[in-house]
């Protein structure tokens, strides 16, 4: 069996005329530059920009979940002061090595290092307990260091 192909000519004659019925029909010419807006062209730019907008209570979702902006200075309140008549030491456990030493201050127990919230009207002030020594405690408190002695039940 044999394929005959037509002369190369009539081929090139035959894909020419194929193209031009497939070619989309010429658009309107375009207009001079100047008159065009910027972004707009012939595969320069793009004709519309994205944009991304939060409104006043959208979550932006290009931050990290529960992240709250900072409060202004003018906006915070100021933490109320703490002073050593806020607590009642009873109680002191001396550890020694791998035991911590513990104490009970206003009648909970607490070890060397922990931090605990106390009510102070409306307001939570954070303690740490700094250091537990034979008959005194060390707390933290807004940056405050406060001294108590143990006291009788």
């Amino acid at each position: 069996m044999t394929l005959s192909l037509p002369p190369p000519r009539a081929l090139a004659a035959v894909l020419a005329a194929a193209l031009l019925a497939a070619a989309p029909p010429p658009s309107a010419p375009t207009p001079p530059p100047s008159s065009m807006p910027e972004g707009a062209g012939s595969g320069v730019g793009h004709p519309r920009r994205s944009s991304f907008a939060v409104g006043p209570d959208v979550r932006n979702p290009f931050l990290p979940i529960g992240w709250r902006p900072e409060t202004p200075v003018a906006e915070r309140r100021a933490r109320p002061s703490i002073d050593a008549g806020a607590f009642r030491v009873t109680t002191i456990s001396i550890g020694r090595g791998r035991v911590r030493s513990h104490a009970i201050i206003n009648g909970m127990i607490r070890a060397e290092g922990e931090s605990f919230a106390v009510k102070i009207g409306d307001d939570e002030v954070p303690v740490t307990v700094n250091a537990i020594r034979d008959g005194h405690v060390v707390l933290s408190a807004g940056g405050a260091r406060i001294e108590l002695r143990l006291k009788a039940p």
